[in-house]
């Protein structure tokens, strides 16, 4: 039984929660065995600080929390009216399910990765810039379904020690190598106006090369170009109030330069109050930075997912 079969029981006060917590614990035998085996690999590299970071909430999200094939086959009551639960995952069964789903996983890998090169040549036909946002955000898909089919995986080696599963791409490391070699190859210059210091400049820049995406000069030819303009005002001053305010106005704006199309646009403003115009103004400066740090960082990532 037990080499065909993982069963668990628990008792609660009702018939309900003690199916719950019986199936949390057949769950539980499994989960366990797979964390156990799970290892979290960390980038030295700070220019793909940001990318690690979408890429670890991806691998985060492909875990899954419920495990195919499990049942309650029988309740009892005790004497004390604790009502128990025994619940049986068949192991076969939810091994034919992921085989399954590892399968279809699998095929659908190999055809974003193909769609890819063919994208990656038809742009070389064109002349145009070897990679593109629309191929990283198929490589993205990609390696995302890498990541459930990892997780398929440790659970097959539960369900199914036995089993060996070759997989034509490889692993989830295999399609992120080939993401980061995409983005690498995009360029983008970085025109900004209404910079004080040159930290707006540099915020930016940062943003970028931290997807693993060069940046270029504005004198140097490039795939994209960001423009960034940002704008203060003084507000006028209240009689009754001491305090001095001034107003920050950020446009973000993405641009494919082959075809002039607008892909990323953004526009934020914040006020900031001071006990000083100077002080105020200086606030202001920040708060387009965290605008452009913040706001247009979490837009930019934003290319990077499959829309349905």
């Amino acid at each position: 039984f037990r080499s065909k079969f993982i069963a668990a029981a628990a008792g609660a006060r009702t018939a309900d929660a003690a199916d719950k917590k019986a199936l949390l614990a057949v769950a539980a035998n499994i989960v366990q065995d797979i964390s156990a085996e799970e290892s979290v690999t960390n980038s030295d590299s700070s220019a793909g600080a940001n990318l690690t970071s979408y890429l670890s909430d991806i691998r985060i999200k492909s875990m899954l929390k419920d495990i195919s094939g499990m049942a309650i086959k029988d309740r009892w009551t005790a004497k004390d009216k604790t009502v128990y639960a025994r619940a049986v995952l068949d192991k076969t069964a939810a091994a034919r399910h992921y085989s399954l789903l590892l399968n279809e996983n699998s095929i659908e890998i190999d055809m974003l990765l193909d769609e890819t090169d063919s994208q990656k040549e038809k742009e070389r036909g064109t002349g145009k810039n070897a990679a593109s946002f629309d191929s990283c955000r198929l490589l993205v898909k990609a390696y995302a379904l890498a990541q459930e089919n990892a997780y398929y995986l440790r659970l097959l080696s539960v369900l199914q020690p036995a089993a060996r599963h070759v997989l034509p791409y490889g692993n989830p490391a295999a399609v992120e190598a080939k993401l980061r070699d995409a983005l690498s190859a995009i360029t983008v210059k970085v025109h900004v106006t209404g910079d004080t210091d040159g930290r707006l400049a540099a915020a930016a820049r940062t943003v970028i090369t931290g997807f693993g995406i060069g940046t270029v000069g504005e004198a140097e030819n490039a795939a994209y170009t960001l423009s960034v303009n940002a704008v203060y005002e003084d507000l006028d001053k209240r009689a009754e109030s001491d305090i001095y305010f001034t107003r920050s106005i950020v446009t973000c704006t993405l641009t494919e330069n082959a075809s002039g199309k607008e892909i990323l646009a953004i526009s934020e403003n914040m006020r900031q109050g001071k006990l000083s115009r100077k002080e105020a103004q200086q606030s202001a400066v920040r708060s387009a930075e965290r605008i452009i740090t913040e706001d247009f960082a979490l837009r930019f990532g934003g290319l990077f997912s499959m829309r349905d």
